[in-house]
């Protein structure tokens, strides 16, 4: 990914990374816990983990996502729990939220 990247000053290299919002989907929704699953709606092995920091942001510069994609789920403070209904295949998750899908959120 070449966000938060300065021209030639590259400081992060992130392999997954992305905001969280509360559902208004402006007000960032703090503090969760991003699922990375090898089948649908959090079932199958559990690929990897990602906490959601506090201003509702998540990203690593390692590459957890395998090959042939991962299934993410979000748990948000509340308990509440959002499954992406398809594989995802990049961690590149802001190229489609909030551009062509709906920006990511949970309360």
């Amino acid at each position: 990914m070449s966000c938060h990247i300065a021209a030639d000053t590259a400081t992060y290299n992130f392999a997954v990374a992305g905001s969280v919002f509360k559902s208004d989907k402006t007000t960032p929704s703090p503090n969760g816990i991003l699922y990375f699953w090898s089948e649908f709606g959090g079932t199958g092995l559990l690929v990897a983990t990602l906490e959601i920091d506090a201003v509702g942001n998540f990203f690593t510069t390692s590459s957890i996502l395998p090959a042939f994609g991962a299934y993410p789920q979000m748990r948000g403070t509340s308990g509440a729990i959002k499954t992406m209904p398809i594989l995802a295949y990049t961690g590149n998750c802001n190229s489609c939220h909030g551009v062509n899908e709906a920006p990511i959120w949970i309360n």
